[in-house]
């Protein structure tokens, strides 16, 4: 999980949200294993709730990562309109993810940008689009189920 790399990583508050309460209860319980402390909550990034504030800051999270979530177009989008904005309030946004999806995202997150800053697509801030290559004895550590899984995506 993210979220208990970054609190194992120095992070001083990080909160790990999901769509289902039992994915976060095994959250929180997994960061109580490693010995850290994490918020956690439900949320559907599909509804109109804002973003989960962070407790004792005034506006934003530093950063909001989003990991391995662009499963399915609409989700895609509405995780793209949520990465513009936690950037609109301040936050460094980070998608972590092998690439499904990335236009559904990538186009809600433009278009989310241009109506929340209120500028045009050329004046839109940076977008590092950066792949990562595994060296290949990585995929040895994962199971088949899961590579036929996600390359179903």
């Amino acid at each position: 999980l993210v979220s208990i790399a970054a609190l194992l990583g120095g992070a001083e508050q990080v909160l790990a949200t999901d769509l289902a309460r039992p994915n976060v209860e095994r959250a929180l319980m997994s960061a109580k294993l490693n010995g850290v402390d994490l918020l956690g909550d439900v949320f559907d990034v599909t509804s109109s709730q804002a973003l989960p504030s962070p407790e004792g800051y005034q506006r934003c999270f530093d950063f909001v990562v989003f990991s391995d979530v662009l499963y399915w177009p609409t989700e895609a989008a509405a995780f793209g309109r949520r990465a513009a904005e936690a950037y609109a309030t301040g936050s460094t946004v980070l998608m972590v993810d092998p690439g499904r999806r990335r236009d559904d995202f990538l186009g809600a997150l433009q278009a989310e940008l241009v109506a929340r800053l209120d500028e045009t697509p050329e004046a839109m801030p940076e977008m590092l689009l950066e792949p990562v290559q595994f060296p290949a004895h990585v995929f040895s550590w994962v199971s088949t189920e899961v590579r036929t899984a996600s390359s179903l995506f």
